[in-house]
């Protein structure tokens, strides 16, 4: 049974991976980067539980070990996927050097049994001298290596957390710390002599599950992998049944714009979400899906970035050298610390630091 379900998601992570490397929109590198990661999961789950139903073929043996190449390179390809959609850039090519080196190292180690005929890769795994580390060993280094890179990302993902902190990153990030430290626990168990080695039936239940969310968020749910948050996504599913066509939503957002942008409503420091429903002759709740589903903020967020947008061009044209808690006053705000709270939020700083700023351009 538990083969069958494992099995399945090797072949949903391959084919979510087939869907990325034929996705036409978002970066092309990172979709094609984090394709081969797929496709190394998939095969990496396919042959442990192969392995664990006792398939004896040939062809299946001459395989024995390759699973250290994908070990190798998860690692460095969740990094580099990771790296490229925050950044856009490329990584400099010194640096790839340091990230392939584990396979490098695979390559020199177990090269040569890679090609050893099969009756001759018994005798070899029994002469302890034939590998230059033995495979457990090195297995072990591997798996420390996926947890080090899985805190690695999961740092850089606290540090650029002022960009959005995005549904993808935070699913698959949390996930696959899960799965690497699934791993050290297996390997700790193993040479403690508390599980057996062929008992690798963990590493693909916690391989499964991490295909499992990926291929929800990349496919399933796919505005994860467009920069939104959880409450942004969820959003959608939370009006799913509210009896709003998406035409009659379309108008009421037409609306809303006007009556933003004309009546200038978010200047009424006193707006509630019934006061913009009113106008907007919609249901509070219909009202406060159209600015989910719309704008992708809530109903607070929706107003005070109006209010920030118009006190950002009082303070561009502030000829008349007017205080910031007046300009504060007349954009829609009725206090200076919810005012300088929501500047800092849309501007990324202070007023003052942003006229600071104004008067040397």
């Amino acid at each position: 049974m538990w083969e069958i379900i494992v099995g399945s998601l090797s072949v949903q992570s391959f084919f979510v991976g087939v869907l990325f490397l034929i996705k036409r929109t978002g970066d092309k590198v990172a979709n094609r980067i984090w394709a081969l990661f797929l496709f190394l999961l998939s095969y990496h789950i396919i042959y442990n539980t192969m392995y664990w139903v006792g398939v004896d073929s040939n062809w299946f043996k001459k395989l024995d070990l390759f699973y250290m190449v994908p070990m190798a390179l998860y690692g460095p390809l969740f990094y580099m996927y990771v790296s490229r959609v925050l950044t856009g850039k490329r990584l400099p090519y010194k640096e790839y050097i340091f990230h392939f080196l584990p396979v490098f190292f695979v390559i020199v180690f177990f090269g040569k049994y890679f090609f050893l005929p099969l009756e001759f890769r018994g005798e070899a795994v029994e002469n302890e001298s034939f590998f230059v580390i033995q495979p457990c060993d090195y297995y072990g280094v591997l798996c420390l290596h996926i947890l080090v890179y899985a805190l690695i990302v999961s740092a850089k993902r606290w540090r650029e957390k002022h960009k959005g902190n995005s549904t993808w990153l935070f699913a698959i990030t949390v996930s696959f710390i899960l799965f690497s430290v699934t791993l050290v626990v297996y390997y700790l168990l193993v040479i403690n002599e508390n599980l057996e080695l062929e008992e690798d039936y963990i590493i693909n239940i916690s391989m499964g599950l991490f295909a499992l969310i990926t291929t929800y968020f990349g496919h399933i749910s796919p505005e994860t992998f467009q920069d939104k948050t959880f409450k942004q996504v969820l959003g959608f599913k939370k009006y799913q049944n509210t009896g709003l066509s998406k035409g009659m939503s379309l108008e009421y957002k037409k609306k809303l714009v006007r009556l933003i942008e004309n009546d200038k409503l978010y200047l009424d420091s006193e707006l509630r979400l019934d006061d913009l429903a009113n106008r907007l002759g919609a249901s509070r709740n219909h009202t406060s899906q159209i600015i989910n589903e719309h704008f992708h903020m809530g109903f607070n967020d929706f107003i005070n970035s109006h209010r920030i947008q118009e006190a950002k061009n009082m303070l561009d044209k502030n000829n008349e050298n007017n205080k910031i808690i007046e300009i504060a006053y007349r954009s829609g705000f009725n206090n200076k610390v919810s005012f300088y709270k929501a500047f800092r939020k849309f501007i990324g700083m202070t007023p003052g630091e942003y006229l600071d700023i104004s008067k040397i351009v």
